[in-house]
C-alpha cells in the first residue's frame, strides 16, 4: 500500500513539474534600437501583443500548446518577420525564454527624391566657424573677416533671425560638449562654460587645466555609470574605464593599442645619444615608465610626420556600450552591467576603401545612428554603420570640401563657402539617405 501511495505521489509531482510555466520575453529592435508599437503574433493562436518603449513584450508559456511555435511581427515600417522557436528556457536561472528579434526596414517603392543642401544660417557680415544644437535652436561660433576677428556667439533658429548674441574677446577655437552634454567654448588661452537660458547666452570662465585633465577624459554616462579613459594624444595606447556612481568603484573595460605605432615609438630609443639614454633610464627607475617611452617623447616622435594618434571611440546606446577598436578590427559590446557581451569584426577602415577613411565616427544625438566619414577627391561620404559594424547606406555631400560635419535628427550639417567665392561661410544641411 505504501508503495502505491509513493508511486501516486511521484506521478503527481512529475505532472506538477511538467505543468509549470515560465515567462517568454520578446525584444524587438532595429539596429539595436527598441521598436515601439510593433505587433507580435503567436501563430496558430488568437494572441497578439504590442511592444512598448523598451521594444519588449512578455507572456506566459501556458499560452503556447506546442513545443515548436512561430512568432510573426507586423509593422508597416519594417519588412515582414516570421520565425520558429522552441518552447524551452534559455537563461542562466532556467526561468524564462528570452527571444531577440532584429527587424529590417521595409523596402519602399517610389520615385527617387533628390534634395540639394539648404542654407540653415547665413549672414553678410559673419562667417560660421563652429556650431552646436540647443533644443530647436543653434548656437553658432562666428567671426567677421578672418578666424579670431570680432568673434561672437550667436543663438539662432533655422532660417530665422538671430535671437541673441554674445561678444567673444578671445581667439576662440571651437565648441565642445562634455559627457553630460554641457557646452564649452574652447579658446587659445582659456575655456568657458556656455549656458543658454530661454534666448539669452551666458558664459562662465573655467579653469582650463582642470577642464583638460579632469573633465575631458570623461567620455559618456548612463544613469549609474560614468565612462572615462586615460587617452593622451602623444601615446599610441590607452584604456577605457567605468565608474559606478552607486558604490564609487571602477574597473577597466578595454585596453586599446596601435601595436605598429607603438613599435615605432619604442624604436626611437635606439637612435638617441648616450646621455638621453641615461636620463631615460633614470626616469624609468623614478617613475616606472619604460625608458623607451621617455626617449621617444624627449626626441619629439609624437610631433613627427610618422606619428598618428590612436582613434578608437566608444558610444553609449540604450544603456549598452559599443567600443570601436580600429587596431584589433573589432567592435566590442558591453551590457548594462559593463560585462563584455559580444564582438563583431569590422573592415570599413581597411583595404581600398580604408584609404579614404577620415578617422571619424559620429552619432546622431536624436536617432542614435552611427556614421563614418570618407573622402574621395574632395567629395565627403557619410556611411551609416549598423549594430554589427556593417555599412548599410551611403550619402554623398553635394558640396566639395565641407567643414565641421555633424549629424542631427537625420540630417548632416556642415560649414561651406563655394570655391573662389566672395560669399561668407554659411551653415548648410542635407538629408541623409
Amino acid at each position: 500500500m505504501d508503495r502505491i501511495i509513493y508511486i501516486i505521489c511521484f506521478i503527481f509531482a512529475v505532472s506538477k513539474i511538467n505543468a509549470q510555466t515560465f515567462t517568454v520575453s520578446v525584444k524587438v529592435t532595429d539596429d539595436g534600437i527598441p521598436v515601439n508599437n510593433a505587433t507580435v503574433f503567436i501563430k496558430g493562436t488568437s494572441y497578439k501583443f504590442s511592444t512598448g518603449k523598451s521594444g519588449k513584450v512578455n507572456f506566459s508559456s501556458a499560452l503556447i500548446k506546442q513545443k515548436n511555435f512561430k512568432l510573426s511581427i507586423s509593422d508597416v515600417r519594417y519588412a515582414a518577420f516570421e520565425k520558429e522557436f522552441i518552447l524551452e528556457t534559455n537563461n542562466a536561472s532556467k526561468d524564462s525564454l528570452i527571444i531577440q528579434i532584429a527587424l529590417d526596414p521595409a523596402m519602399l517603392v517610389g520615385p527617387d527624391i533628390y534634395s540639394n543642401p539648404e542654407i540653415v544660417y547665413q549672414s553678410k557680415k559673419l562667417n560660421v566657424l563652429d556650431f552646436e544644437f540647443v533644443g530647436e535652436n543653434l548656437l553658432l561660433l562666428t567671426y567677421e573677416k578672418r578666424p579670431g576677428h570680432n568673434m561672437r556667439l550667436v543663438l539662432a533658429g533655422e532660417k530665422t533671425d538671430e535671437l541673441s548674441s554674445h561678444v567673444v574677446n578671445e581667439d576662440a577655437q571651437k565648441l565642445e560638449r562634455d559627457y553630460e552634454g554641457r557646452l564649452h567654448l574652447v579658446c587659445t588661452e582659456s575655456v568657458y562654460q556656455v549656458t543658454v537660458y530661454e534666448t539669452q547666452i551666458y558664459v562662465l570662465r573655467e579653469d582650463k587645466e582642470e577642464y583638460e585633465s579632469i573633465l575631458k577624459p570623461l567620455v559618456d554616462k548612463t544613469d549609474e555609470h560614468i565612462y572615462f579613459s586615460n587617452y593622451a594624444w602623444h601615446y599610441p595606447a590607452f584604456s577605457y574605464y567605468v565608474f559606478n556612481t552607486a558604490d564609487s568603484s571602477y574597473k577597466a573595460l578595454k585596453y586599446i593599442e596601435d601595436k605598429f605605432m607603438l613599435d615605432m615609438y619604442r624604436a626611437e630609443y635606439k637612435y638617441v645619444d648616450t646621455r638621453m639614454k641615461l636620463e631615460a633610464f633614470r626616469m624609468q627607475e623614478r617613475t616606472g615608465i619604460d625608458k623607451e617611452i621617455w626617449a621617444a617623447v624627449w626626441n619629439g616622435f609624437p610631433n613627427s610626420l610618422y606619428y598618428k594618434p590612436v582613434y578608437a571611440p566608444m558610444f553609449v546606446r540604450n544603456d549598452s556600450v559599443m567600443m570601436f577598436d580600429h587596431y584589433a578590427n573589432f567592435i566590442y559590446y558591453f551590457d548594462e552591467s559593463n560585462n563584455l557581451l559580444d564582438s563583431s569584426a569590422i573592415n570599413y577602415h581597411l583595404g581600398k576603401d580604408g584609404k579614404n577613411w577620415k578617422k571619424q565616427l559620429m552619432i546622431d544625438d536624436v536617432t542614435r545612428k552611427i556614421y563614418s566619414v570618407f573622402e574621395k577627391n574632395g567629395t565627403f561620404i557619410l556611411a551609416e554603420i549598423d549594430a554589427r559594424g556593417r555599412i548599410t547606406r551611403n550619402t554623398n555631400l553635394d558640396y566639395k570640401y565641407p567643414e565641421k560635419i555633424k549629424v542631427h535628427n537625420g540630417y548632416m550639417y556642415f560649414n561651406y563657402r563655394p570655391f573662389e567665392s566672395q560669399q561668407n561661410k554659411y551653415l548648410y544641411k542635407q538629408p541623409l539617405n
